[in-house]
C-alpha cells in the first residue's frame, strides 16, 4: 500500500515525446521532482513506439491519423484504474483508489 498525505500531479503538454525525449525525460524523470501522477498530451506516440518510465505504470491513447495522443504515467504502489468511456472523446481517465 502506498502511504503518502499529499498527491503530487504533472500535467504538461509533451509537444511530440519523441522529438524531445531528452527533455521530456530531464524534467519528468527528474530525481529530485517525486510526481505521483503525470499527464501528458500531445505525445504524438503512435502504437508500437515505446515509451517507458522506470518506477510508473503507463495509461495512454495513441491517434493513428494525425498528431495528438495520451499517455498517463502512475507511480508504481498507487493503486488506479483506467476509466473506459464508450464516447469517442479524446480524453483519458484513470481512478486513483
Amino acid at each position: 500500500m502506498y502511504l503518502n498525505s499529499t498527491l503530487s500531479i504533472l500535467q504538461w503538454n509533451g509537444n511530440s515525446l519523441t522529438k524531445r525525449a531528452a527533455e521530456s525525460i530531464k524534467h519528468i524523470g527528474n530525481k529530485n521532482e517525486a510526481y505521483d501522477v503525470i499527464c501528458l498530451q500531445e505525445t504524438f506516440l503512435k502504437p508500437g513506439k515505446h515509451f517507458r518510465l522506470l518506477g510508473y505504470n503507463i495509461v495512454r491513447r495513441d491517434r493513428e491519423d494525425a498528431k495528438g495522443g495520451l499517455i498517463t504515467f502512475v507511480k508504481e504502489g498507487l493503486n488506479f484504474s483506467e476509466v473506459k468511456l464508450q464516447m469517442n472523446w479524446k480524453l483519458l481517465l484513470s481512478s486513483l483508489t
